[in-house]
């Protein structure tokens, strides 16, 4: 065979790899020799199909070949690794080592047992960014058959669902709200807002409403989120006039009227966790407004997510929590102020008869 048909062969046996954007040149430059897999032009013919049809998808996809889940992923893929990418020709159990113990059982289930699995918004704590993330994801395992029978490797077709299951436990939390229209006095919203907010343990794990005495600059507690009384993380009453260590960031979103978040730094011990088993390393400190106030009338002190950045979507939702509580309060106060006006001119007619 002439060098030209040697290189057209070549090509040819290659052509399963054309394509692909930045990923299939990577994988056309990668050193597969390096790996347990070897040349290309000798992968078996189950592996190429695999690999032509996520170079050509614009589905997330991934195989984890061999014994070693040597890792292939296409373009769509790189954005669930974040910084972990590239990851090409690495071991699956090491890319994903922080979650191995759950997606380790399902690869287990394909390579030993030939079976595929399903998952459907699968919650994992994935570190792909430098921290732990609360990640949700629909994903399916499939066993690829080996040219001489077997198990071979393992192809997965995922799709990331973290923001949508966020929005809806955000809805969700604003929709428990509602609930405060029924309540009859300011004590009553603050007790049903706690409970509201409870129901959200993964984001508001633990937290305190104060109510703002503000004759006498003082902040005492009027309900409670994931605790009680008995809590010894937060003071049972804050001096806003003389902010302490520990007060120093409450009293600062008393004065500036803005949404403060303080960070843990492990000053507070033994926090209550709600869904998780990992203490909060932050705080926020969110001040509640009604009309005719320039001052708060309460501060909606709350351990956060630890799983989860303190991004615009959140601090947006602490802040319409805020302003749910505020405008269910003011209907109050207006039902008290017509109920005092109502009453004195009853009584005036009275006196007048």
């Amino acid at each position: 065979m002439s060098l030209t048909e040697s290189l057209k062969t070549r090509q040819t046996t290659l052509d399963f790899l054309s394509g692909g954007g930045e990923m299939g040149e990577r994988i056309r430059n990668f050193n597969w020799s390096q790996t347990s897999l070897g040349n290309p032009e000798h992968w078996q013919n189950s592996l190429k199909t695999c690999v032509r049809i996520l170079l050509t998808s614009p589905q997330p996809m991934f195989v984890w070949w061999g014994k070693d889940y040597v890792n292939i992923y296409n373009n769509a893929y790189k954005f669930i690794l974040g910084e972990k990418h590239p990851a090409l020709g690495a071991s699956g159990n090491i890319v994903w080592k922080e979650i191995w113990n759950e997606v380790g059982a399902r690869a287990d289930i394909v390579f030993k047992k030939n079976e595929g699995t399903y998952d459907d918004a699968l919650m994992l704590i994935m570190n792909r960014y430098g921290y732990d993330e609360e990640t949700y994801f629909k994903f399916s395992y499939n066993p690829i058959p080996g040219d001489n029978g077997g198990t071979a490797g393992l192809f997965c077709v995922c799709t990331e669902e973290t923001e949508r299951i966020i929005n809806e436990r955000y809805l969700k939390t604003l929709q428990e709200l509602d609930t405060l229209a029924q309540k009859e006095s300011e004590q009553a919203i603050y007790e049903q807002a706690a409970r509201s907010i409870e129901s959200n343990n993964k984001d508001f794990p633990f937290g305190i409403i104060y109510k703002i005495d503000e004759t006498e600059k003082i902040a005492r507690p009027a309900a409670f989120i994931g605790t009680n009384h008995e809590q010894s993380v937060f003071p049972s009453q804050i001096d806003l006039k003389d902010s302490l260590d520990g007060t120093h960031n409450f009293c600062r979103a008393y004065q500036t009227k803005e949404i403060v978040v303080s960070e843990n730094e492990g000053r507070r011990k033994k926090i209550p966790t709600g869904a998780w088993q990992k203490e909060a390393t932050q705080f926020a400190h969110v001040p509640i407004f009604i009309a005719g106030h320039e001052s708060p009338i309460a501060i909606l002190s709350a351990a956060l997510n630890p799983f989860r950045k303190f991004d615009n979507l959140y601090k947006h939702l602490t802040k319409l929590i805020a302003d749910r509580i505020a405008l269910e309060i003011n209907k109050v106060i207006s039902l008290e102020q017509e109920k005092k006006a109502r009453k004195k001119i009853e009584e005036s007619e009275e006196i007048s008869r």
